[in-house]
């Protein structure tokens, strides 16, 4: 998807430049094998798209705007990125510098065969791993043992799902007053791990008047393209609303497996049908108890095997079930009686009621999120 900026820039006309876009693009030509066309720098041998937009040029420093687009990517690679030099002009490279050292070089890197430096296991899928210099502005007292991607990998494969390709950007800056940090994923930030990193940069002692720290980070998925669920059900929001109808008549076993049954028949896709099928009675139980707190894991429960945990995110059904069943639980008139039927299948209302039994309190309770009963040949997508 392209993303369209505005070209309305303000600057002083003595510091305005002629086709200040095409030179960040120009810019990047001596540095890897590529050609200006128009209003993009073009990588042939990658089908790689690089476009560019120079936010602003003030005092010899240049903040440009860049956008990497390839296939493989959701949503282009976004970094915006500040440089100085002697001149303008100067600023302007280095800048371009700055995003092909810390973006652009990986990326090809990571599309070059024969380039694999370590893998990562994810589930049941391997991705390989890249991961730029630490490189930054200013001086502190110290160095960093190993790199964002050490203190953070566990969280981080937390979120790991099924794409082909997850950009991660790490970000930490610290000036006298203010420490701010920033990790995103494919471009949306990802708050619980935003403030690990200022835990982290809290202890800087900075000896200039600010310090940053930035490290790009690519998972490149080792086998063909990703396989998103959606594409593989003509309407799969009514295939989960017409199983929440299902749920709230449901009144014996057998008509809880035809709900299953039916599933697996509309879903085609055995995977997607047990996700469905397991959790909505656990977000009708999110629902109904509303004051309890519940984690954003999802475990993965198959009998006689060890269960394993993964982030909410990397089920990519989670969202879309959740909708649906608040939206339903929202808009109907069910009476009490109908949710508590629903409840009965629902492993989290179980050790809720029994906690409030014992005398606990609704606030009082954490659960460590939701489960899924997965078939032998499961696959997260």
């Amino acid at each position: 998807m392209l993303v369209l900026f505005r070209k309305n820039k303000q600057r002083n006309d003595e510091e305005s430049l002629e086709n200040n876009d095409i030179l960040a693009l120009t810019s990047l030509v001596p540095l890897c094998n590529g050609q200006v066309r128009k209003d993009a720098f073009i990588i042939e041998d990658y089908d790689i798209y690089v476009y560019a937009d120079v936010a602003s040029l003030q005092d010899n420093v240049a903040q440009i705007v860049y956008q990497l687009h390839h296939e493989w990517l959701q949503e282009p690679i976004v970094e915006s990125v500040a440089a100085s030099g002697d001149t303008l002009v100067n600023a302007i490279h280095n800048a371009a510098q700055s995003f092909y050292e810390h973006i652009l070089a990986l990326y090809i890197e990571a599309l070059t065969p024969g380039t694999i430096m370590h893998k990562e296991r994810v589930v049941q899928d391997e991705y390989a791993l890249y991961r730029s210099e630490i490189n930054g502005v200013g001086r502190r007292e110290g160095v960093l043992e190993g790199d964002f991607w050490d203190m953070l990998r566990e969280d981080l494969l937390g979120y790991v799902r099924n794409d082909k390709v997850y950009w991660i950007r790490t970000f930490a800056s610290k000036n006298k007053d203010n420490v701010i940090c920033e990790v995103k994923i494919n471009g949306k930030e990802i708050s619980a791990l935003s403030e690990k990193m200022i835990a982290y940069a809290e202890e800087w002692n900075c000896l200039d008047a600010y310090h940053t720290e930035k490290q790009g980070i690519l998972l490149m998925k080792v086998d063909e393209q990703a396989q998103p669920f959606i594409e593989e059900v003509v309407d799969i929001k009514q295939v989960i609303l017409q199983a929440i109808h299902s749920f709230d008549k449901c009144k014996s076993v057998e008509e809880y497996k035809a709900i299953r049954k039916q599933l697996l028949k509309q879903c085609n896709d055995e995977s997607l049908a047990y996700e469905i099928f397991s959790m909505i009675p656990e977000f009708y139980c999110m629902y109904a108890y509303a004051k309890v707190e519940f984690k954003d894991a999802v475990y993965l429960v198959r009998k006689g095997e060890e269960t394993k945990e993964v982030h909410k995110d990397q089920v990519s059904s989670y969202e879309l079930v959740k909708d649906c069943v608040f939206e339903h639980l929202n808009n109907e008139m069910l009476s009490r009686d109908v949710i508590e039927n629903v409840l009965q299948y629902s492993a989290n209302a179980k050790a809720i009621q029994q906690a409030l039994a014992q005398g606990n309190q609704m606030e009082e309770l954490l659960l460590p999120g939701i489960g899924i009963r997965i078939p032998s040949n499961y696959k997260l997508k």
